[in-house]
């Protein structure tokens, strides 16, 4: 992902005057970490302990690590509203018609509030404004689905356990 998308991105929260986001750095660890562990635990609440600390795992380690090796210029952002992490967003901007949204999370303190659509919806318009499209893979039955559909996606592609979602292009 260049400069370009950030510079975009950052405009495009920065015209709403509610979220801003930086590239997340060592300093941000231990929140994208928490933020995780957050959603992982309440994504899987009912399942037993052992189960969600293999699933966070996972999802930090094996899933982050395998987004490095198939996009290893992707970003990862940190969204911070009134100055506080509220989430996180990686993306790879380097096809030349798409913009890949490999991970969007936002706190479960969060959710329903609007700030994981504010954060798609931002995402979009600078894509859109680059004349992009969006594509972004989540698990079948994923609640994010739902925010995707909210947002204009549609299926475009089943990939093992995931369903690939696109916007535009």
């Amino acid at each position: 992902m260049t400069a370009t998308f950030l510079d975009q991105f950052r405009a495009v929260l920065a015209a709403r005057g509610v979220l801003a986001a930086h590239v997340a750095g060592p300093e941000d660890r231990a929140f994208i970490r928490a933020l995780v562990t957050a959603d992982v635990e309440d994504t899987l609440r009912h399942a037993p302990a052992a189960v969600r600390a293999v699933m966070v795992a996972l999802h930090v380690d094996g899933r982050r690590a395998q987004h490095a090796r198939r996009y290893p210029r992707a970003q990862e952002l940190v969204v911070t509203r009134g100055g506080e992490p509220v989430g996180t967003l990686l993306a790879d901007w380097t096809h030349p018609t798409t913009l890949a949204l490999l991970d969007m999370a936002v706190l479960p303190a969060r959710r329903g509030q609007g700030t994981g659509g504010e954060i798609l919806a931002a995402a979009c318009a600078a894509a859109g404004d680059a004349g992009r499209g969006v594509r972004m893979a989540v698990f079948y039955d994923s609640p994010a689905r739902w925010l995707l559909y909210r947002a204009g996606f549609r299926p475009v592609a089943e990939v093992g356990m995931d369903v690939v979602y696109g916007w535009g292009g």
